[in-house]
């Protein structure tokens, strides 16, 4: 089964999902610039806290008490004040990121577009056609998330031999503290959510046979390409306090 749209997202409630119970992602599908915000599912505002109510147990026998006697009013009133957790606030979930893919070739026209989120699948397909100068391409973006590799991936395809021309940026508006390439072919943010709070480290990778893959500042740049693939997976300190070392190294692909 399909979901089909004859056009790009235009807000985060019609980008389509994907997620493999680690990592989530929501498709926007958009033609010149890409957008596909990501989550990871154990990032959140701020460190592990203990909440329990030192006065639990010492009113626990007279909130049965009550209950018993059928004071309920009075039973549930002491039970908001001995059970309720302290603080009562409550962490917030924070968003990963985004994901901005730009491309080059914007002066064509555009026709046949098409999304899908194939439910048996669990994948996003984006196409379309370009023409430009006489040539006309077809464009294709297929992404989908492992399981078992907690890795989303993206394989972008034209018809045309090296009119794949993009860049990539991985953002995230606050508390983002690095952000660094490796072997000319990744690039990596990471930082922490609260002092002290939940440290996060993202990564993504790109490949191409045919095309020259880059990074320049923080940006990862595909040029004269006809396919791509990107791997971009992320983790945090959230389940196993690893060291700042240990969680890049953790993300290598």
């Amino acid at each position: 089964m399909k979901l089909w749209y004859d056009k790009p997202a235009e807000k985060w409630e019609e980008a389509l999902p994907l997620g493999n119970g680690f990592l989530g992602a929501m498709v926007y599908g958009t033609i010149d610039t890409e957008h596909i915000q990501v989550n990871e599912d154990s990032l959140w505002s701020g460190g592990a806290i203990e909440r329990e109510n030192p006065d639990c147990k010492k009113y626990l026998s007279q909130v049965k008490d009550l209950l018993k006697e059928g004071r309920h009013v009075e039973a549930e009133r002491l039970a908001q004040f001995a059970m309720a957790g302290t603080p009562r606030s409550q962490r917030a979930y924070q968003t990963l990121g985004d994901i901005y893919l730009h491309f080059w070739n914007k002066e064509h026209t555009v026709k046949d577009y098409r999304r899908y989120l194939d439910l048996d699948l669990a994948e996003t397909k984006v196409e379309y056609s370009a023409s430009a100068a006489g040539e006309t391409c077809t464009y294709q973006r297929e992404i989908f998330i492992s399981y078992p590799a907690r890795v989303m991936v993206m394989r972008l395809t034209s018809s045309c031999s090296g009119k794949l021309n993009f860049h990539v940026l991985l953002d995230r508006r606050k508390n983002l503290d690095h952000v660094w390439s490796e072997d000319n072919k990744r690039i990596a943010i990471d930082g922490c959510n609260g002092n002290p709070g939940i440290g996060f480290c993202a990564m993504l990778q790109a490949e191409s046979k045919d095309g020259n893959v880059s990074v320049i500042g923080e940006h990862l740049i595909v040029e004269n390409a006809s396919e791509a693939i990107l791997y971009f997976t992320a983790s945090t300190t959230f389940r196993v306090f690893y060291s700042e070392h240990t969680l890049v190294d953790k993300h290598r692909f």
